[in-house]
């Protein structure tokens, strides 16, 4: 079922399959912001990363002497949500565990999405709680695809990422099947804050930094709409997208986890890298507003 949210700026859609977002319209000229799911290059809008970012090697890890597998940003973006509170510019989704998630994540949970519509901007906090009696392993991340380029002004190579001044990042290194290679390398940006996108930097996957501010802008000087994306507290920030030219989007991914190590073993959940651990009872939540200009 889609939910929708709307003001005086934007109106705002939401589903409950993955409490995914899926639209976010100007109301003044009808843009259109996010990405609208063509399978051809990437049937998601803005999926919900949890339990995991990315992947373990081999799709599996080992838990208290059991093996269990799990697919690429686990299993919430693929599951239906119960909503839960609902207004004109709110609205609230959870996610608990059932018999399908105990197959590959043995924890009791709830996994919660809150939006909130003010003015032109949407504020979405992700929580997970741990349900269980025993310490809860688990990470979460945002993977928000938005149209490049915007309105259809310009192309995408118009486009730039503006990380505000003084940015240093360092990139996260991966391997050709991206795995951490446990390597950081400093990432130089144009006039120390600017990132120019152009279709080559995807021709193997997206890019991955540490040591970033937290907000990073998405825009062209020849295009009237940008956006920004803010995400305090969180680890890591990734933008990717398909290096087919025809691909007019770009994610922009705040993740608190990363992909499993590339040396070739299967993990234990209790000691994989880049996991919250929650005592029973506890809770952890994370932030992300997407300002709409």
């Amino acid at each position: 079922m889609i939910y929708t949210l709307q003001n005086e700026s934007l109106t705002v859609q939401i589903c409950d399959l993955g409490a995914e977002l899926r639209s976010a319209v100007c109301r003044a000229d009808g843009t259109e912001y996010l990405w609208q799911r063509d399978p051809r290059f990437w049937g998601d809008t803005a999926p919900w990363l949890f339990p995991i970012c990315s992947r373990f090697y081999g799709g599996k890890y080992t838990y208290e002497g059991n093996t269990y597998e799990m697919g690429c940003h686990g299993f919430a973006r693929k599951l239906p949500y119960t909503v839960t509170e609902q207004s004109a510019t709110t609205l609230t989704l959870q996610l608990s565990e059932c018999e399908e998630t105990l197959k590959s994540y043995p924890f009791a949970f709830l996994f919660t999405i809150s939006y909130r519509l003010e003015g032109a901007t949407l504020s979405c906090t992700a929580t997970m709680k741990n349900k269980d009696g025993k310490v809860m392993p688990a990470t979460f991340g945002a993977h928000p695809g938005f149209n490049v380029p915007m309105g259809g002004c310009g192309k995408f190579e118009d486009y730039y990422l503006d990380f505000g001044e003084g940015a240093s990042p360092d990139e996260i290194i991966l391997t050709d099947d991206c795995f951490d290679s446990g390597r950081r390398m400093a990432y130089p940006l144009r006039e120390g804050r600017y990132l120019d996108l152009k279709r080559s930097l995807f021709a193997i996957d997206g890019h991955f930094f540490a040591n970033v501010p937290e907000a990073v802008t998405l825009r062209s000087d020849s295009a009237p709409h940008a956006v920004t994306i803010r995400y305090p507290g969180s680890r890591y920030f990734g933008f990717w997208t398909e290096s087919d030219p025809d691909a007019d989007f770009l994610c922009l991914e705040p993740w608190n986890g990363l992909p499993s190590y590339a040396n070739g073993e299967i993990e234990d959940l209790a000691e994989k890298n880049d996991m919250f651990r929650l005592q029973p009872g506890a809770e952890k939540s994370f932030v992300v507003a997407i300002d709409f200009q």
